[in-house]
């Protein structure tokens, strides 16, 4: 009977081989598509970096109006996935490709599972909540919103780190220092299962993870409905004036109408107003576009994740490999967010083009 359930945990594509002696540590294989998908984890990782340090750059040498009360927020999240990309992909694609080498080292893993837990999942979503706050306090308190300062942003984003760090130090503290005899590791599980406060990590996966990003898809549709409703506000009081000017003037009546109306305020004044609903709009695009891509990531990684922890004990490989690549695909956000930026940031991407200009 032991000998049926030892074969079940090797499936189609998980092969057992030798440990160290004194060890319990299990090496699987990996399959031939999942290895290649690794590897070009490498390359997305190497070029995510450079991308991200690359904005960085642009944000620290240019102009100092780059940096705004909205761009901050860009900033840090460019930070977040420069950090994520340079440590916590390179502890993933080892923890892919040499498995025999860490799999059970309980300092390995701990290190692993804190950037998984900080970089990859809570710091990013979180980040990203604050930046749909900032939308949101754009549409409701727009008077107030002009005074908000760069100071507000890097606060709001220390106080995130802050947040993270007390639920998730406990967990990594007793996890690192865990002296006695290791569980018996199962395969295909490496260091995704900490074993130590069961009960906490529960409370913690929803504070840091699933409360968060419900925050985030409730307000989404909730920012766009926002949106349209200011919009149509907008077309509803330009319509009327514009329709009684039709049938109570003549036609060189309304020509002069329309010059007294273009002309009721300063052109400056236009300028500024045109500019600010130009930006307001582009940095609106921006989070929806980023949002709506975190969203899709997270949904891919987290159904494989919840199901491994379900499954506790039971190598499911289906639901290993699922995850596995969809962690791959998610390293892809870090190159398509700062492609994003330079869509839809003009000011970013006009001090991009002068870098290039210098360098004809």
């Amino acid at each position: 009977m032991a000998e049926i359930s030892q074969r079940n945990l090797s499936l189609h594509n998980a092969s057992r081989i030798k440990a160290p002696l004194g060890s319990n540590a299990t090496a699987i294989r990996l399959s031939h598509e999942l290895y290649i998908a690794s590897w070009a984890g490498v390359g997305i990782t190497s070029l995510a970096c450079v991308l991200n340090l690359a904005i960085l750059v642009v944000f620290y040498r240019g102009p100092r109006r780059l940096i705004n009360p909205f761009s901050i927020h860009v900033i840090n999240m460019t930070i977040i996935n420069l950090l994520y990309a340079a440590i916590n992909d390179p502890f993933a694609l080892a923890n892919l490709l040499h498995r025999e080498a860490y799999y059970g080292n309980k300092y390995f893993c701990g290190a692993y599972n804190f950037f998984q837990w900080t970089l990859q999942i809570s710091m990013p979503g979180h980040q990203q909540l604050i930046i749909c706050f900032d939308r949101w306090l754009a549409l409701l308190v727009p008077v107030w919103y002009r005074t908000k300062t760069v100071k507000f942003g890097m606060t709001a984003t220390l106080i995130s780190l802050a947040y993270t760090l007390a639920w998730y130090l406990p967990i990594f503290i007793t996890d690192i220092t865990y002296t006695e005899t290791m569980v018996i590791a199962y395969p295909m599980r490496y260091c995704t299962y900490i074993k130590t406060l069961m009960g906490y990590q529960l409370v913690a996966r929803f504070a840091l993870t699933y409360v968060p990003r419900t925050l985030l898809v409730v307000l989404t549709p909730g920012l766009l409905y926002m949106v349209w409703k200011r919009r149509r506000k907008v077309l509803s009081t330009i319509a009327p004036s514009f329709t009684n000017s039709l049938v109570s003037n003549t036609a060189s009546g309304n020509i002069r109408m329309a010059s007294l109306v273009r002309n009721r305020r300063p052109p400056v004044q236009r300028n500024l107003k045109a500019e600010r609903e130009r930006r307001f709009r582009a940095e609106l695009w921006l989070v929806l576009w980023l949002m709506g891509m975190q969203i899709g990531c997270w949904i891919s990684t987290t159904v494989p994740s919840v199901l491994m922890q379900q499954y506790v004990g039971v190598a499911v490989q289906e639901y290993i490999d699922s995850y596995s690549f969809a962690l791959i695909l998610s390293m892809l956000l870090l190159i398509a967010e700062p492609i994003a930026y330079v869509v839809f940031l003009k000011d970013l991407r006009a001090e991009i083009r002068s870098y290039f200009r210098c360098f004809r």
